[in-house]
């Protein structure tokens, strides 16, 4: 009988051991585990960030040839993101601009400081007339409504 409880206790014993072991095996591994994230980008994040004003200001200094170095500071007041209007200034004064996106580009339809020319806008026509509101025919030498 002796010997019957002294196996029954040594089982007992490396069951025991045996199933801390495993418990504490599967505890550690569980530990380790590094979850995996995978994330997908969206055509936003792709498409580079473009600044509509850089741009709307590089198209009014090519059309004027004016360099950085000329201390102009041009100030977009309205950008639709396909008509735009604002104002350039300098040390010796300023005047407006008006500019439309044609084809993904920035074009100046008009600008200085005086009348807007009717002829300017002929190409661009469907310009928003609460930007431009009239326009000179120099053709007949009148103001042209909108």
């Amino acid at each position: 009988m002796r010997n019957f409880l002294l196996g029954i206790i040594i089982t007992l014993v490396v069951v025991g051991v045996g199933a801390v072991g495993f418990l504490y095996g599967q505890r550690k591994s569980s530990s380790n585990i590094i979850p995996t994230i995978t994330i997908t980008p969206t055509i936003e994040q792709l498409t580079p960030t473009v600044d509509e004003g850089e741009l709307i200001k590089t198209a009014l200094f090519q059309k004027n040839n004016w360099k950085d170095s000329d201390g102009i500071t041009v100030h977009i007041s309205t950008n639709d993101g396909k008509y735009a209007s604002g104002t350039a200034t300098a040390q010796g004064g300023g005047g407006y601009f008006y500019a439309v996106k044609d084809n993904g580009i920035w074009i100046i339809v008009a600008d200085g400081n005086g009348v807007i020319e009717c002829s300017s806008l002929s190409k661009y026509f469907d310009y928003p007339k609460t930007l431009i509101p009239e326009c000179y025919n120099s053709a007949t030498g009148k103001s042209v409504k909108r």
